[in-house]
């Protein structure tokens, strides 16, 4: 039996930032032994709790915004092609960052026999200008067996991307440093960070909690486990 030969796609690059009237472009590289034909349209996101992206629908985000050219690509064995993205924001957006994706997918090629969909997805931040607003809370701490889950909420009008640490401490000595986890946050969105902690410390600690420049301590309690 002779195996079908398959395309191989990949994106780059796979986030991209806009501003004003500016235009960037996304590169996809065909490395496979087979054509391939993809389609590429916007779409609505949000980050879940832990920081994955999913696509959700009737949702007001910047997808509409977003002017692609082309939609559809033909792109031959090894080839490559670039995709031009802009954005025109509303005359009423409000300032701040606003979110989008650029949805890659593969089409069926005629003759290609049994061939396998794909699907990319670019993310795409929009900045509106105006008034921007750094604001980051530290909201809780809970301890779930020996993992420390740290609840975070973004309450300003920007994309947030921070390391988030724990340092464990006991009368004032250090007893372990968790993390980093690096964490992106939508604006006016939660996410939650987990970390393990070493089965070595129990009993009570203070555990101070470190997401980019903000710190808040909190007292907690390591049982076995």
């Amino acid at each position: 039996m002779i195996a079908a030969a398959a395309a191989a796609i990949s994106v780059s690059p796979v986030r991209l930032q806009l501003s004003g009237a500016a235009s960037r472009a996304i590169t996809i590289t065909n490395a496979g032994d087979a054509p391939a034909v993809i389609d590429a349209r916007t779409a609505s996101f949000v980050l879940d709790r832990r920081g994955k992206p999913v696509v959700v629908r009737h949702r007001r985000t910047a997808a509409g915004w977003l002017q692609l050219q082309p939609r559809r690509i033909v792109l031959a064995p090894h080839g490559k092609a670039v995709v031009a993205v802009a954005a025109t924001a509303p005359a009423r957006a409000a300032p701040g960052d606003h979110s989008a994706l650029v949805l890659l997918t593969t089409q069926p090629v005629r003759g290609a026999g049994i061939s396998i969909r794909a699907r990319i997805g670019v993310v795409v931040f929009v900045r509106v200008a105006g008034r921007v607003v750094h604001r980051v809370e530290l909201a809780r701490l809970r301890v779930r067996g020996r993992v420390l889950e740290a609840e975070l909420a973004n309450r300003g009008n920007v994309v947030e991307r921070m390391p988030v640490r724990i340092v464990l401490l006991r009368g004032g000595h250090v007893l372990a440093r968790l993390g980093p986890a690096e964490r992106t946050l939508l604006p006016h969105s939660r996410g939650i960070v987990r970390l393990w902690c070493p089965a070595r410390i129990r009993g009570w600690v203070t555990a101070r909690l470190e997401a980019g420049s903000g710190r808040r301590g909190f007292r907690i309690r390591l049982r076995k486990g």
